[in-house]
């Protein structure tokens, strides 16, 4: 009955988060190859503006080909929840590092999570929150908080992670201090 019951809740999620990421505007995505003068590569996938939905399919598509060693970069307020968490669960299954130039918040940092290595300017900002129930109704989602307790600890992390990216209010932020993530063991490289 809880399994059946742990499912119908999911599809809710994953209804509402369709629901209200359908108008969204996608983030632009795209691929580059950069070299240096002594002829090595570096593939880079953009990540930038609002993440949703249809951008789970866009980002498979175009990071399918590319090696390990690539880098995703973010700039990225958020968006969908599930596209963060799908986007991550590519980046985490492919190697690719993760890097953020400016801002990476809400789903974003979630997907930013599952980089190895994960990159910071000085100046960049990454931000959590709670998972919540829609534009319209900031109400706190159990389902959703369950989805990223899940992907959380399926990266490798501790519920002490779980609860540090959770603790912000839907309409508030918890910003990732390089202190935070020395006492959580988030690796960063800045």
């Amino acid at each position: 009955y809880a399994v059946s019951e742990f499912r119908q809740l999911l599809k809710l999620l994953a209804m509402s988060v369709f629901i209200s990421t359908k108008c969204a505007i996608a983030a632009d995505i795209s691929a580059s190859i950069t070299g240096d003068a002594s002829g090595a590569t570096q593939s880079i996938v953009e990540v930038v503006g609002e993440i949703a939905v249809d951008d789970i399919l866009r980002f498979k598509q175009i990071s399918k080909s590319l090696p390990p060693q690539t880098i995703v970069r973010f700039d990225s307020p958020g968006g969908s929840l599930l596209a963060g968490i799908e986007i991550g669960k590519v980046i985490a299954a492919s190697g690719f590092a993760t890097s953020v130039s400016d801002l990476c918040a809400s789903s974003c940092a979630l997907a930013w999570l599952a980089g190895a290595p994960r990159i910071l300017s000085a100046s960049s900002r990454v931000g959590f929150h709670l998972a919540y129930k829609s534009n319209v109704d900031q109400t706190e989602s159990g389902a959703g908080n369950a989805l990223v307790g899940s992907y959380v600890t399926g990266l490798g992390f501790g519920e002490n992670i779980v609860r540090y990216i959770t603790s912000a209010a839907p309409d508030d932020m918890q910003w990732l201090s390089s202190r935070d993530a020395d006492l959580l063991g988030i690796d960063i490289v800045v």
